[in-house]
């Protein structure tokens, strides 16, 4: 019987080590990924796009009232916090899933770091001023690439239908 409850806690040490990981990387990743979703870069965020969805509303709608666009803009903040809110967790399970413990140690170390603050505060503004310039350069560029794509498609023997 010793042997027997021996052997049953020789098999639960290393599950136990595992589990126990498992907790720690998730509770770090989680404490990443809210270190890095501040209110900040959820503004930022908004800021970045919310320009060029209200550029085409305004230009359809010329007369619409001021207040109505701050109202909108408004819900398309809490939209973006609710749908950051829901992936969350999906991101803390990623980061759980791609990252050792040890790796995850070190980007809390940096995202806690002087550094790593700047990024965060800095985030918002460098996605706000890239978005433009990357949409601009994604409609310019998509459709060479997807012509060269099929391009190679037929090329290689596959029916391209265009």
């Amino acid at each position: 019987m010793r042997f027997f409850v021996f052997f049953l806690v020789v098999l639960s040490l290393p599950t136990s080590s595992f589990a126990d990981e498992r907790d720690d990387k998730w509770a770090l990743s989680a404490e990443i990924v809210g270190l890095t979703t501040t209110d900040s870069v959820l503004d930022g965020a908004v800021d970045a796009i919310w320009p060029m969805l209200e550029a085409r509303l305004r230009a359809n709608n010329p007369d619409a009232d001021e207040v109505l666009f701050d109202d909108l803009r408004e819900i398309f903040r809490e939209s973006n916090a609710q749908g950051i809110a829901q992936v969350s967790e999906v991101i803390v399970t990623v980061f759980a899933r791609e990252f050792s413990l040890a790796e995850l140690k070190e980007l809390h170390k940096f995202y806690t770091s002087d550094a790593g603050r700047k990024l965060i505060v800095l985030q918002p503004k460098i996605a706000q001023e890239l978005m433009p310039v990357l949409m601009v350069h994604m409609q310019q560029m998509m459709p060479r690439v997807i012509e060269r794509m099929l391009e190679e498609a037929e090329q290689r023997g596959l029916k391209v239908d265009v």
